[in-house]
């Protein structure tokens, strides 16, 4: 068994099923870190969030090769003073195929696929930011074609009634190798280190593979009979227990950025997101696909003829994540849709594109979703990047718009 300190932001998957059993503030306003913990849950404990590579100097995450990983907060800090050595010049499939293992590596020309957003802050407030890249060229994407770039910021102030906030982007310098104001299409030159990631604890032990054994059970039940360093296995054994298995396997990341600056001042067009068959769709939430999972991890893809699943309260969304049906009229095949990239928690609240999608009608169903495939905690999610124009139907929010990087067309919110 084993402790699992982690952070709020980044584990909206988490989140959204810590509700139940008490856990409050996984999206707090402002993603403040702090917030109390619920029995069992993970809401206001200390470490990482769940998306960024792990550095030298901090808690919860790790990153690098199997067997040769590093503990660390989520994203990539700053290095020593000893010089580092020079950049490879390689492409994002070098990386995300495995090519370039591991190193100092330079990527030329590549297109961003989404704003910077936070991946995650730790108890400690350190904030790490991340933006999506694609290879460039493309009028698809592809396997092997799209990586995580993640790199730590400012640290958190602290706030209201001493709470540690991160920057409010776009109102407030977020700071870190990532420009603040980095749009879908923007081209860049990034260096940065490779990394594969994946939280310490995720899969280390039974709690969190979908059964509730008996010591699991004993210790969520009083916890005075955990052994250890044992945590109340919520994710099994709580009256609404984690619906995903969690992974085992990993995600290429760039982490310790050194530069990222744009070139030029057009922007790229972007590829359409592949849309996956029947088989991949299947894989995205698989716990142990490490093929599939270096392939398509990073990339934007698509999903056709998606229905909710609603959750127990009866609602589609839940901490602004969805439990999707990714196989309907064949069984359930569930995968969390989830909006770690847009959700800003001190956005106005009918801001449509920084606030929770919202969906009234329990049994929707989408004819497609466009996101991101990437790990969040410890479960492979899709991540989406625009609640306008990703989801079709789009979010109820949205009224007439039709996109987030446009402006909203008279009475249409």
């Amino acid at each position: 068994m084993r402790s699992r300190d982690v952070g709020l932001l980044g584990l909206g998957a988490l989140c959204a099923v810590a509700l139940f059993v008490g856990a409050g503030g996984c999206q707090p306003e402002g993603n403040s870190v702090g917030a109390p913990a619920g029995p069992g849950g993970p809401g206001g404990t200390t470490g990482t969030g769940g998306s960024g590579a792990g550095t030298s100097a901090g808690e919860g995450g790790s990153g690098g090769e199997a067997g040769a990983a590093t503990t660390g907060s989520a994203g990539g800090g700053g290095g020593g003073t000893e010089d580092p050595p020079p950049a490879q010049v390689v492409t994002i499939q070098d990386v995300t195929m495995g090519t370039v293992a591991s190193g100092i590596v330079e990527l030329r020309g590549v297109v961003a696929m989404s704003p910077k957003f936070l991946v995650s802050q730790s108890s400690a407030g350190r904030c790490t930011y991340g933006v999506y890249l694609s290879a460039p060229g493309l009028t698809e994407t592809a396997p092997y074609s799209g990586i995580l770039a993640v790199d730590r910021g400012n640290d958190a102030t602290t706030g209201s009634g001493g709470k540690l906030y991160c920057a409010k982007l776009g109102e407030e310098p977020a700071g870190g190798e990532i420009p603040d104001d980095v749009m879908p299409g923007d081209v860049l030159n990034v260096i940065g280190e490779t990394a594969y990631f994946l939280l310490d604890f995720c899969g280390a032990d039974t709690c969190g593979d979908l059964q509730c054994d008996e010591q699991e059970r004993a210790c969520h039940d009083d916890e005075t009979a955990c052994e250890a360093d044992e945590h109340q296995c919520w994710e099994d054994c709580s009256a609404d227990p984690l619906p995903y298995v969690e992974s085992k396997t990993r995600q290429r990341q760039l982490a310790y950025l050194t530069t990222m600056e744009k070139v030029g001042d057009a922007r790229a067009p972007l590829p359409e997101p592949h849309a996956l068959t029947a088989e991949e769709v299947a894989s995205l939430s698989s716990a142990a696909d490490a093929s599939f999972h270096d392939r398509w991890g990073g990339v934007k893809v698509r999903l056709r003829d998606v229905a909710a699943v609603p959750w127990s309260q009866g609602t589609v969304v839940n901490y602004g994540n969805i439990v999707a049906d990714t196989d309907p009229g064949e069984g359930v095949a569930k995968l969390q849709i989830g909006n770690d990239i847009y959700y800003r928690g001190y956005a106005p609240l009918d801001d449509a594109c920084h606030k929770g999608p919202v969906f009234a009608d329990a049994a929707t169903t989408w004819q497609q979703i466009d996101g991101f495939s990437s790990l969040d905690g410890c479960l492979w999610t899709l991540q989406v990047v625009d609640p306008c124009a990703d989801f079709l139907p789009a979010s109820g929010m949205c009224g007439a718009r039709t996109s987030c990087s446009s402006e909203p067309q008279p009475g249409s919110e």
